[in-house]
């Protein structure tokens, strides 16, 4: 990977308020690697957190410690995606997209994602947590970038740019990077967030194709925040559930 360290600091900067010097035309293949580290922080919080408040508030507080340091990114792709799909034909939707104002379907999508969110991780323990929020930000960035790379652009804009300047190698390095963080955070639980992972991006896939004639960087944020809910509702079933014996750290 040419120019590794200015990628991975361009990824930093670009997907988290941190502020760093970096290459952003090198950052794709480096995305997952800052979700996972993005999802251990927020683990932390929720489990530091949990010590001393209810899991609920403890969850509301690890999810919107998310928000910060990513700048709401990829909630405001989620909104502007919901109230672009209200429009009826695909030119009003992709004006709509390029609107800044928040509608009532954006606003439902956004806080819909954040109830679902925050109950999610409210279900898991700590273990549990530390394990499973690395996955699902790490994966929701491989969907990103697996976007990227098979779906034709919709419309000139951060997602075509971001289209153009990934390789190949770069794609299979950034999604082979998020199942290594995966398998590592989330043990054999890691197969069942793929696969959830892998739907949830095909979803976004087709729904970009037909609504929008293809991808672009709203689309990308809606499909981080479907692929990484998925997975946190995956986590959230497996604590609740008791389906442990299979996690490493049972």
């Amino acid at each position: 990977m040419g120019n590794s360290a200015g990628g991975l600091l361009g990824a930093l900067s670009f997907l988290t308020r941190v502020p760093a010097r970096g290459v952003v035309a090198n950052a794709v293949p480096w995305f997952p690697l800052i979700g996972g580290a993005i999802g251990l922080v927020l683990a932390t919080v929720y489990a530091l957190a949990a010590e001393i408040l209810p899991s609920l508030v403890a969850s509301s507080i690890a999810v919107v410690t998310g928000v910060l340091l990513t700048g709401a990114l990829h909630e405001d792709g989620l909104a502007d995606t919901a109230d672009a799909l209200g429009a009826s034909d695909r030119a009003r939707r992709i004006e709509i997209l390029k609107d800044p104002r928040l509608g009532t379907f954006g606003g439902l999508a956004l806080g819909s994602s954040l109830l679902v969110r925050v109950g999610a991780v409210a279900g898991m323990d700590a273990a549990t947590a530390v394990a499973i929020l690395p996955a699902a930000h790490a994966l929701g960035r491989a969907a990103a970038v697996g976007l990227i790379a098979t779906i034709p652009v919709a419309r000139e804009g951060v997602g075509a740019s971001y289209a153009r300047s990934v390789s190949r190698r770069g794609t299979v390095w950034a999604i082979l990077t998020g199942i290594a963080v995966a398998a590592l955070s989330a043990g054999l639980w890691a197969l069942a967030a793929l696969a959830v992972a892998t739907a949830g991006a095909a979803l976004v896939g087709r729904v970009a194709i037909r609504a929008f004639g293809g991808v672009t960087g709203d689309l990308l944020g809606a499909g981080e925040q479907v692929v990484e809910t998925a997975v946190l509702l995956l986590g959230a079933a497996i604590a609740t559930n008791g389906w442990m014996d299979a996690a490493w750290w049972h």
